[in-house]
């Protein structure tokens, strides 16, 4: 997403358009969803790159994944039963970069097709699947990598907790971007219940957190060997 893309660069930023993060390195914003995603790393990879990785924030499952964590998961599963290993030389190099700056945490990631806003239904993902968190973009990196036969890599940060609900007003107004759309909001605001407020001021805090952890991650990736490979 965009905010998300905005921990790589000060530049202008383009939707669906590569965009250099560093000499010899590139990201793409997809948007939200599989399909957005396996479009951006098949464009990727067209366009030469040798190493995906998915960039951006989860939803924690495991109370041990606490904002201002940094998340790289072993597995990546989707909700149709794939399953994809991350690259390990470049997630343990990634690790030792950023300890003990940085708190990291691994386990395992499962890829949804939707924001999942329910502390209930986060449960039940957890107990079905047994992974520390979700998001909906890197089950398709993964396979696109998988496909071509290049490495792939998972840099995650947790936004909202295993017990935070997400105000269902505010997905519904989210566009494929992660902006909030005026109009939306505006369309949805009968849906405002007591609390909503306080949900977001937590949430808001806690993607300050991974928007940082993002940032100071970004400033360590000229020592990982993405280039020329």
């Amino acid at each position: 997403m965009e905010r998300e893309a905005r921990t790589l660069t000060k530049a202008d930023l383009k939707k669906n358009k590569p965009m250099q993060f560093r000499e010899g390195s590139w990201f793409w914003i997809s948007g939200m969803g599989r399909i957005r995603a396996e479009h951006a790393a098949q464009s990727l990879f067209k366009g030469g790159c040798r190493i995906l990785a998915s960039w951006g924030t989860v939803g924690a499952l495991d109370p041990y994944l606490k904002p201002g964590t940094l998340f790289l998961p072993h597995k990546i599963y989707s909700e149709e039963g794939e399953t994809y290993v991350t690259d390990k030389v470049l997630r343990d190099r990634l690790n030792r970069l950023c300890a003990p700056e940085v708190k990291v945490m691994g386990g395992d990631l499962l890829t949804v097709d939707r924001i999942v806003t329910a502390v209930s239904e986060k449960q039940d993902l957890k107990d079905r699947y047994a992974v520390a968190a979700i998001d909906m973009e890197a089950s398709a990196v993964a396979r696109v990598a998988a496909n071509c036969n290049i490495p792939f890599l998972a840099i995650k940060a947790p936004v909202d907790l295993p017990d935070q609900h997400l105000p269902i007003w505010v997905t519904r107004s989210l566009d494929p971007w992660g902006n909030l759309v005026k109009k939306a909001i505006l369309k949805n605001i009968f849906g405002i219940k007591p609390g909503d407020c306080t949900q977001l001021r937590h949430l808001s805090r806690n993607y300050h957190s991974a928007q940082n952890v993002l940032l100071n991650v970004s400033q360590k990736m000229d020592y990982l060997p993405f280039q020329n490979i």
